[in-house]
Order: C-alpha cells, then sequence, then structure tokens
C-alpha cells in the first residue's frame, strides 16, 4: 500500500469547481463556460414509441426494446463503426468513428440514459444525469482517440 500523500503524486486528482474550472495536481484550469446557444432547430426529436422509457441498456442479451438500440438504429448508417461500450467503465453506450478523410476521424460518443420512473417529465433528475454524462464524454473526447482506444481495447478483451 503506498501512503495517499505519495499516491497523489503519482496519480493527483482532479477537482472539479462550479464554476466550470478545475484543479489538476498544483494548477487551477480556467474553462470557457461560453459555449453559445443551442437553437431548438438543433434538437432533433426520435420516437421512442413501444420502448419502455427507463429500459436503457442493451445488455448482454442484446435486447433491442431498450433507448441504447433504438439510438443504434437511428445513428449507425451515419458513421463507419459504432461500438456497442454499455458496461462498467464504459466510455459511453456507443462509441460511434467515421473516418472524414486522411487526416480526420469524427467521434460520437452517446449515452443513453431512461427517464426517471420511465416518464417524460420536468424532473430535474433527468436534466442532471444528462449534464454528468456531458461532463464525462466532454473528458473522454479530450482524453484523444489513443486513450480510447485502449480502453476499449481493454474492455473488449475481460
Amino acid at each position: 500500500k503506498i501512503p495517499l500523500d505519495e499516491y497523489f503524486i503519482i496519480d493527483p486528482p482532479i477537482l472539479r469547481y462550479a464554476d466550470g474550472t478545475y484543479s489538476y495536481n498544483c494548477y487551477h484550469i480556467p474553462t470557457n463556460m461560453n459555449a453559445g446557444e443551442l437553437s431548438k432547430d438543433q434538437i432533433e426529436i426520435w420516437d421512442f414509441s413501444g420502448i419502455s422509457l427507463n429500459k436503457e441498456s442493451l445488455g448482454k442479451n442484446r435486447d433491442t426494446k431498450t433507448i441504447q438500440y433504438m439510438s443504434f438504429l437511428k445513428i449507425a448508417d451515419e458513421y463507419d463503426l459504432v461500438f456497442n461500450d454499455d458496461g462498467c467503465g464504459e466510455a459511453e453506450n456507443l462509441v460511434c468513428l467515421k473516418e472524414v478523410d486522411e487526416k480526420t476521424i469524427k467521434l460520437c460518443l452517446v449515452h443513453c440514459k431512461g427517464a426517471t420512473n420511465g416518464e417524460v417529465s420536468n424532473d430535474i433528475r433527468n436534466f442532471y444525469t444528462l449534464c454528468g454524462q456531458a461532463q464525462k464524454s466532454i473528458t473522454i473526447k479530450h482524453l484523444g482517440l489513443p486513450h480510447l482506444y485502449r480502453d476499449l481495447k481493454h474492455r473488449n478483451e475481460i
């Protein structure tokens, strides 16, 4: 066992603050919180009729009556490769890649979430859950494709 102060030298914690900034090691890292506005025209509404809104995951049985499977069907044709990365330690439920040109790979991270009590509502817990997943996606994106590749490969080998 390693004493905590020594471990933090090897693997410093990241502290995230309410204003969007964070601390890593001895550094305070500001974040540009002006993300702009999202127009309602940019929001695409999907029909999940026939799917229980609290049945999120494909699972090991590859259940097709889930939010994750319906999401896969909606986006599969847009990407060259779609990984089902659902499970413990996942990057996201679906990791999508598309070769744009010789120097560019488009990465899309899709995290599926069921609605609280399986119902569309104004329940703030749904919003907080999605915000947490968005933060996770940003972190994964900024770690880069080589890191994501190692994680996907490792989980596939388990």
